[in-house]
């Protein structure tokens, strides 16, 4: 019960307590925000665990307990294990009444510590951005080379991509009608799967690249691939360059075999596990002589 002097006939403090989990690169954190009519306070603690949210759960009561010391408070707490835990010794809060549900007053208050912790949140994520994004810009482009193969009429194009550090990947596109597009196709399964860096692509199609240097009219899949790219590419460093294929220029060479590598096991129905190993050897045996890795 809530004690109120009544010669003050002071109207109590509405306040609400809200509490919220969240993950940044620094690792898991808790959230408890603490409205009142006049303010919103933010309390922050590492950790994910029930202790960890229980404790900064408390803090927040402690907190919100002094200011009821000058003027006694109605609060709902929107974390229903903490709310049940101090009904339970209510007796020993006598400046504080817990209100159940959040209707009314409690409703907007909820709404403005939930909106303080959405905001720091979002802030948090922001900084995390900026943080990976110069971290990608002060490391020099990742050099990948892709290439495509396909046998003579018959629809399907193996697709393969390898970096300088000797990352690959390798797949089939088997409803690509035509090498243009598998090469294309491999540009896009390039980009795709090395997201978090500047690019440096090294193709031997030059059509490709004319493809997505200027105006492209023909096929509709061929469309369909170049407007693909371009959205990809759009917020970020992505540099292209031709080079002469079947000339020995090593990530071309491991590309181009890796295209084709892909294309027989699909043809023959290898496992995924014998095709990996199989892309593996490929690119180990020529390491050696891949340029510097970055």
């Amino acid at each position: 019960m809530l004690n109120i002097d009544p010669d003050t006939e002071e109207d109590p403090m509405l306040a609400a307590i809200h509490i919220r989990q969240t993950r940044s690169d620094a690792g898991p954190q808790i959230c408890a925000a603490i409205a009142t009519d006049d303010d919103v306070t933010l309390l922050t603690r590492d950790g994910d665990s029930d202790v960890d949210r229980a404790l900064l759960g408390l803090d927040a009561f402690g907190a919100l307990y002094e200011k009821a010391q000058v003027c006694p408070a109605r609060v709902h707490i929107s974390d229903a294990a903490l709310r049940r835990t101090l009904k339970d010794v209510a007796a020993s809060f006598p400046a504080v009444e817990f209100v159940d549900t959040a209707f009314g007053p409690f409703g907007t208050l909820l709404a403005h510590a939930s909106v303080a912790i959405g905001t720091y949140v979002a802030e948090l994520l922001a900084a995390d951005e900026a943080r990976r994004e110069a971290e990608i810009e002060s490391r020099p482009p990742l050099v990948v080379a892709t290439d495509a193969s396909k046998a003579r009429n018959r629809r399907g194009t193996g697709l393969g991509c390898v970096s300088n550090t000797g990352v690959h990947h390798m797949r089939m596109a088997p409803d690509a009608r035509s090498i243009l597009e598998g090469e294309l196709l491999s540009i896009d399964m390039a980009i795709a799967r090395f997201m978090h860096r500047k690019l440096h692509i090294l193709t031997d199609s030059r059509l490709a690249l004319a493809c997505l240097e200027g105006t492209y009219e023909g096929r509709p899949e061929i469309v369909e691939v170049v407007e693909r790219i371009r959205n990809r590419v759009k917020s970020r460093t992505v540099e292209f360059t031709w080079v002469r294929g079947h000339s020995g220029h090593p990530l071309n060479e491991a590309a181009d075999r890796l295209a084709v590598a892909a294309r027989r096991c699909h043809d023959a129905s290898v496992s995924p596990e014998v095709a990996a190993a199989i892309a593996g050897n490929i690119v180990e045996s020529l390491k050696g002589a891949m340029p510097e890795t970055a």
